[in-house]
């Protein structure tokens, strides 16, 4: 009997069960006298090394990926240790792809056999069958090592078809949903309907690392996979580059929420899908029915990065044009489908001002979340190929933190290029951070759009302005990091220091959340300090605008049991809401929420330790902020004479 050790630890923000690994389980079903061991998966709050399988191991193989690399190698290396005659094997994407660092990797990690290159499952098969001597190497597909001080390549072959058993099947598999059910932790798992994307954006190695052409898993596969997932999973990771770009994918969605509709308790919560590039009617739709159930609370995404030519060029990307991209949100926001948008910062021919040019667009198209990253380089990404061309200059930035120093993870950002040097990275990056704060979290919202619709202000141009001049507390935010080293002791992702309204954070937050909940706190300052930065456009109105706009905002003393009532000078809500000419004409307005949050997960407005945390952006800040930051209950309850 030959005993398998699989490794696939979960990202950083939650524990993934590992259906990578139940594919690679699964293809190996042709092979007799195999013992699969329990899988590793994750590390909560312990060390790698604890998770040391008890039995001898033949084979050890780990699938590498930003968030879990160091831990994986650790184990492998360990493993090896203990088992010297062990074949030890690597894959995925933080497994080298390009010779020159396959080769580096592999003579610097001697403990590891053979690196397994693209997709996995046909080639982990023939180094089973090679372990066995029923194949020689030159018989094995996509995989490289080192023999006799010389580095060896092997090309890699056919892909294989999908029409293989579900890997929801597998016992293995279904232990790991025990072992999570134990730690008292969400169910998530990742589901591909597809495998493969037509599209070379040089920054992603998701084109590179699978095959350009698209292929399908099958139809009936999937029905049963669907019955499955809705009954047993709380959220669902689409595995799909581009989901929606098969007429099929709305039969697939069809069929998810029919089922959902049908049962009385379904488990599903929500599902994660990475829409089709170029947004179609397929994916409103998807995104429509998924809304209407509140499966997809994190919202259909319009990918952009950028509108610079330049940059577009560099990164070998092309974009729907922005006609069609304000035309597609206006369509979305109108039917209630939450849409959100990603942009990259430090993409090389990206300057400060053509990102603020694309940040303009994306902001007028009113979408729900605006996500901005710097640009992250992946070992097996063609741009990570072209670092002396583009002049990038990198840093590591911490994603996990371990138990043991060794055990960090990091990811490689960029922090410079050609076209923009580090400070100006930099500056643009707390700008973002501050915008998403104060735009996206409302807290300035409504001034802004007053702003750009009366007096031609740009959003960016008014939040630059924010940014570079204020004072006081309002200067003070504007600079995540020394927010972060004030009130929090400088750490960005759990509670350390100060806790406003004595939040419990269990196992951590996004800065964006404590930062919000920091102004929410002080509010008056921040107001204040708002209001002495207005003064300079000498608009009597803005003095009215900002009552609504503090009004509007969730507050911890909110009572729900009576709501909250006041009256303006202005129309301001039929302003905002319904599309109505200003005008001076006295409203009375109640806000009379008695909830926050999705329609799901409504947390009743009774205690700011709990309704405080869901106003900031929820239980995770990328599928729940729709619902978060200011009251949604408004009635307008007369129209009085202007006095």
């Amino acid at each position: 009997m030959t005993n398998i050790q699989l490794i696939s630890i979960s990202s950083t923000w939650m524990n993934t069960l590992p259906v990578t690994l139940s594919l690679l389980e699964n293809h190996c079903d042709d092979i007799p006298n195999l013992n699969f061991l329990p899988y590793v998966f994750h590390t909560y709050k312990k060390s790698i090394l604890e998770y040391m399988p008890r039995q001898p191991v033949d084979i050890a193989g780990a699938t590498l990926y930003i968030w879990n690399k160091n831990r994986s190698l650790k184990l492998l290396k360990h493993i090896k240790q203990t088992n010297p005659h062990c074949m030890t094997i690597v894959g995925a994407g933080n497994a080298p792809f390009y010779d020159a660092e396959a080769e580096y990797f592999l003579r610097n990690n001697p403990y590891i056999n053979f690196i397994i290159h693209k997709e996995g499952e046909q080639p982990f098969n023939q180094l089973v069958k090679y372990h066995k001597g029923e194949l020689d190497l030159t018989q094995v597909n996509a995989i490289s090592w080192i023999e006799n001080d010389k580095y060896y390549r092997n090309p890699l072959g056919k892909f294989p078809s999908l029409d293989v058993p579900s890997p929801y099947t597998n016992q293995n598999f279904l232990a790991t949903m025990q072992e999570v059910d134990k730690l008292g932790l969400t169910r998530g798992t990742v589901w591909e309907t597809n495998r493969g994307c037509p599209y070379s954006c040089s920054f992603c190695d998701w084109g590179g690392l699978v095959s350009q052409k698209i292929r399908q898993v099958p139809t009936k596969r999937l029905h049963e996979e669907i019955d499955f997932l809705v009954r047993n999973m709380d959220e669902v990771f689409f595995g799909d580059a581009n989901f929606g770009i098969f007429p099929r994918d709305v039969e697939i969605i069809e069929r998810v929420t029919e089922l959902y509709e049908s049962l009385d308790n379904p488990r599903l919560t929500v599902m994660h899908t990475g829409n089709a590039k170029n947004t179609t009617d397929r994916v409103y739709k998807i995104g429509q029915m998924l809304t209407k159930h509140n499966l997809q609370r994190g919202g259909v995404s319009l990918s952009l990065q950028t509108y610079t030519d330049e940059a577009l060029a560099n990164v070998k990307r092309s974009n729907i044009k922005k006609e069609t991209y304000q035309e597609l949100t206006k369509k979305f926001v109108a039917d209630g489908i939450a849409v959100y948008t990603d942009m990259i910062i430090n993409l090389p021919g990206e300057t400060f001002a053509t990102f603020l040019e694309s940040l303009e667009t994306v902001l007028e198209g009113e979408v729900t979340d605006i996500r901005t990253f710097l640009l992250e380089m992946y070992p097996n990404s063609a741009i990570s190929q072209q670092v002396e061309e583009f002049d990038i200059k990198t840093k590591n930035n911490l994603i996990f933190k371990g138990v043991v120093e060794d055990e960090n993870e990091y990811t490689t950002q960029v922090i410079s290029t050609y076209s923009m040097n580090e400070e100006e990275g930099e500056r643009l990056r707390k700008f973002t951070i501050s915008l998403d704060i104060l735009h996206q979290g409302k807290f300035l919202y409504f001034i802004s759009k007053y702003l750009k619709e009366e007096l031609g202000i740009r959003y960016v141009d008014f939040y630059l302005d924010v940014f570079e001049n204020s004072t006081g507390f309002l200067k003070l935010i504007q600079d995540h990091v020394l927010v972060m080293k004030k009130f929090n002791d400088g750490v960005y992702n759990y509670a350390k220091g100060h806790i406003p309204f004595d939040i419990d954070w269990g196992g951590g937050f996004r800065k964006q959340q404590y930062m919000w909940t920091i102004i929410a706190e002080q509010s008056e300052q921040f107001y204040s300090d708002v209001t002495d930065f207005l003064q300079k456009f000498n608009d009597s109105k803005l003095n009215d605008l900002l009552q609504f706009q503090k009004d509007i905002m969730i507050s911890s003393d909110y009572n729900p049991d009576i709501g909250k009532t006041s009256k303006y000078e202005y129309n301001w809500y039929d302003y905002f809401y319904n599309n109505k000419p200003l005008v001076q004409e006295g409203h009375v307005i109640k806000y009379c929420d008695t909830h926050i949050g999705s329609l799901s997960e409504r947390i009743p407005l009774k205690d700011p330790s709990m309704f405080m945390k869901y106003a900031s952006g929820g239980r995770s800040y990328f599928t729940q902020r729709q619902g978060s930051y200011i009251h949604h209950s408004i009635e307008k309850l007369v129209d009085l004479v202007p006095t």
